[in-house]
């Protein structure tokens, strides 16, 4: 008798061990989920993202920004009508011409971002450095090759930089949440305007291609965008959403 009793003493000891182990587990799991739940705020996505008041992240005084509400501030920032660029972007206004570039795109032979249309002539670069669109924008300009057949994938509703009758039509095919397009944005673009654009030489035109399936927020930002242009700041939203692309892409 007094064995069977140790034993379920015994017993009840390492019950006793096990549940508080387990109690320890669930506690720390539930810790952590609620810890990173709190962590994010409500997006237009369903996942959660907090900003503070300026749009940074992580300060104690943060504040929970959508982002619809951050596109939004980007457009009164440039101080665009606000209401007029909200009931623009909630009417889809421009959905139709971001599945057009979309279709035309595709058309074309891309398939992925960004995409370079160079006088007709397709160019699967990517985001290249500078000194390789020069060498192939320096034989275009020396042997152009259907400049008629790339203006005619030019419309009125496009946002250009440039002369429309330089020599050479550039076509951007590309994706605001992109990490590769905001690359050549920063890296290269610049250097392009300045050397060929501004010159006279390049007519750069933007169409968008939002690969919806990995970058779900690229097509409302491309609308964005083009509710600004309707503003007359295509441009200057342009550079802001990939000036703060790690802000509202993530």
């Amino acid at each position: 008798m007094e064995q069977k009793s140790e034993h379920v003493q015994v017993k009840s000891s390492h019950l006793s061990i096990l549940l508080f182990v387990f109690g320890l587990v669930v506690g720390a799991f539930a810790g952590y989920y609620f810890g990173i739940q709190q962590s994010f705020g409500t997006t237009s996505t369903g996942i959660q993202t907090s900003f503070t008041g300026d749009g940074s992240e992580g300060s104690s005084q943060g504040i929970t920004v959508t982002r619809d509400a951050l596109f939004t501030k980007y457009a009164t920032d440039l101080k665009l009508n606000k209401q007029q660029f909200e009931s623009c972007v909630d009417d889809g206004e421009y959905t139709e011409d971001v599945n057009s570039d979309y279709k035309l795109a595709l058309a074309l032979g891309a398939t992925g971002t960004p995409t370079f249309v160079i006088n007709g002539q397709l160019v699967p670069i990517g985001a290249a450095p500078y000194e390789e669109f020069k060498s192939i924008l320096d034989k275009e300009l020396a042997t152009p090759s259907n400049r008629s057949m790339a203006l005619s994938l030019v419309n009125s509703k496009d946002q250009t930089l440039g002369k429309k009758d330089a020599p050479i039509i550039m076509l951007e095919f590309s994706d605001f949440q992109c990490p590769f397009c905001g690359k050549f944005w920063k890296d290269t673009l610049p250097q392009i305007k300045k050397d060929y654009v501004d010159t006279g030489k390049v007519l750069f035109v933007y169409k968008d291609f939002p690969l919806r399936s990995i970058h779900p927020l690229a097509q409302k930002a491309a609308e964005t965008a083009l509710c600004a242009g309707e503003q007359g700041k295509y441009w200057e939203y342009h550079d802001t959403l990939f000036a703060k692309q790690i802000e509202w892409a993530r």
